[in-house]
């Protein structure tokens, strides 16, 4: 068995109060069919061969509680807890997550518990208390998912459904995972135990029989041809041959020679130029059919780049981004403590200072661009998919953070200049632009600015804003010159793709580095994408607003925007 996956039949704990279910009319039960649903999905499964097992439903009326319990547990190969208040409380969601601890460990892995903080612990947070919580030690040291805004949200909101299959994708990621099963580990130790013996015992004859290869060569020279017997007496005469050449050689190179007369160069000729001939157009390359197409770079002067200022546009090779100079200065990353929808991970605010201007790319990397990459030699072949929709203009999508470094990796490497990913500082400051509202027009977002799922549209309340009326539910991308650029000349910043910033994953805007760079410490097998997508609700399109996804995760809804250092 090389993965989890592989098992034939696989199953899942959703770990819950059903005290906290009834409060939520069934809010709880309704989330764990939409987690199971995608899980399925993603793995290929049917309900036959996987199943998240709810005690509510898989408990036979007459049973004892225990039993069932474990008897589940024994089955199960990860284990989603719901942590609230009311579940830390509780006994009986204590002995679930016990036991399946012990059924984790069985299993070798350590990375099969994926929490889901559903309503507020206060306990969670606080070090000294946590720490004498075996529960909240062990939620606090696995990667929990906070869901306490979603929790508003209804289960079939795009917002959710997007939250769910970023959830999902971590635990079947994990799942894939290479795995020996307990059988498999004790037949791996066996094997290893008995190499061991048999190398020991080797060894301990060779100790004992020490002249035995000295006599094994005497016998094999006896058995040998008599020319190859005789070749001890051929090598002695080559000896003798390769010394009387070194002789000669070396009277060879005593006796003296002319000496070599160096050339003497020609004094320089100037030349008055002739007046400049209209210069004929290039002729076409022949390519090789099926061998790549090479972009022409042409790269800025140093003297170019050093008279750029803030607004000015540049390019450095044919069919690679637009890049727009954005001013040096300073804002307060992240979002007020009172706006609408706000997410922990937003705050607190701090002051972020950016010493020096920098360039930015004027749209998200198209099809066009990408392909253009691809076709050259780079971005390592790989053709994502356009969902139908058409390439060209539109944003590249079905990117992971590796596909968006491979391309600015091919960038940097054509054009010999440091063009890279953004911070998600700097995606955060140059979305707004100099504004401190959810968007740079305004405190609400309707369809006639932006591509999200027009069902959902929003107002930050707390600002007396008006939620606009329901409008276009698009469903796939848009070219990226849609709709109108920010005050620094940027388009799309809210909506369209999310795009991959270069940051490791960290919980708060807080932590980040307050020079804007990126954070290259914190969980490096998470990143962020920022500005929302098409069929994302509106809230999500917000300039402080922040998601984490395993980095290798590639979605029709991920892109990129690329930066470069002046």
């Amino acid at each position: 068995m090389s993965s989890l996956a592989e098992l034939p039949e696989l199953v899942g704990f959703f770990s819950y109060s059903r005290e906290d279910d009834a409060d939520s009319q069934g809010a709880l039960s309704a989330l764990r069919g939409r987690i199971q649903g995608e899980l399925r999905g993603q793995l290929g499964r049917t309900a036959k061969t996987f199943r998240l097992w709810q005690d509510k439903e898989a408990i036979p009326s007459g049973s004892l509680w225990e039993t069932e319990i474990r008897n589940s547990v024994a089955q199960s190969v990860f284990f989603i807890p719901i942590i609230t208040p009311t579940v830390v409380a509780s006994p009986y969601c204590r002995f679930e997550l016990e036991s399946f601890l012990a059924r984790e460990k069985e299993l070798g892995r350590d990375d099969l518990v994926f929490p889901i903080l559903y309503v507020d612990v206060p306990e969670l947070e606080n070090v000294a208390q946590r720490q004498k919580d075996p529960v909240l030690s062990i939620i606090a040291r696995r990667q929990y998912r906070d869901w306490r805004e979603f929790r508003y949200l209804e289960v079939n909101a795009p917002e959710i459904r997007r939250e769910v299959a970023r959830f999902c994708t971590d635990i079947r990621n994990a799942l894939r995972r290479s795995w020996l099963s307990p059988e498999e580990r004790k037949q791996q130790e066996d094997t290893a135990a008995r190499q061991k013996a048999a190398e020991e015992v080797r060894l301990q004859q060779a100790e004992a029989t020490p002249h035995a290869e000295p006599e094994q060569s005497r016998s094999s020279l006896a058995q040998l041809p008599a020319w190859q017997k005789s070749r001890p007496a051929l090598i002695a005469g080559s000896l003798a041959g390769v010394l009387v050449l070194s002789a000669i050689g070396a009277w060879f190179v005593a006796t003296p020679r002319p000496a070599a007369v160096a050339p003497v160069p020609s004094p320089p000729v100037t030349k008055t130029p002739a007046p400049a001939a209209p210069v004929p157009p290039a002729a076409t390359p022949t390519t090789a059919p099926g061998s790549p197409t090479r972009i022409t770079a042409k790269p800025l002067s140093v003297e170019q780049e050093r008279a750029l200022k803030a607004g000015e546009a540049f390019k450095e090779c044919d069919n690679c981004p637009e890049m727009v100079v954005v001013p040096a200065g300073s804002f307060m990353m992240g979002s007020p403590e009172k706006e609408a929808l706000r997410r922990p991970g937003e705050g607190p605010q701090h002051r972020v200072t950016f010493a020096k201007p920098f360039a930015v790319g004027r749209f998200a990397v198209t099809f066009d661009e990408w392909d253009a990459c691809v076709t050259d030699g780079g971005c390592n072949g790989y053709k994502p998919s356009d969902q139908g929709w058409g390439r060209g203009k539109r944003p590249v999508i079905e990117m992971s953070l590796g596909d968006a470094r491979a391309y600015v990796a091919w960038l940097s490497g054509k054009t010999g200049k440091p063009y890279r990913l953004l911070s998600e500082s700097e995606r955060e400051y140059v979305t707004r632009a100099g504004t401190t509202t959810p968007f740079w027009w305004g405190s609400s977002v309707s369809t006639d600015q932006a591509n999200f799922d027009g069902k959902w549209t929003y107002a930050d309340w707390s600002t007396g804003g008006s939620i606009p009326d329901k409008g276009e539910q698009r469903k796939k991308t848009l070219p990226v010159d849609s709709f109108q650029s920010n005050p620094w000349g940027l388009y799309q910043v809210h909506g369209n793709v999310d795009e991959w910033v270069e940051d490791c994953f960290r919980p708060s805007v807080s932590d980040l580095p307050s020079d804007g760079s990126a954070a290259k410490t914190g969980n490096c097998q998470r990143g962020v994408v920022r500005g929302g997508y098409y069929d994302a609700s509106g809230w999500s399109l917000r300039a402080a607003a922040r998601f984490d996804n395993p980095i290798e995760t590639r979605c029709e809804c991920y892109g990129f925007r690329v930066a470069r250092t002046l």
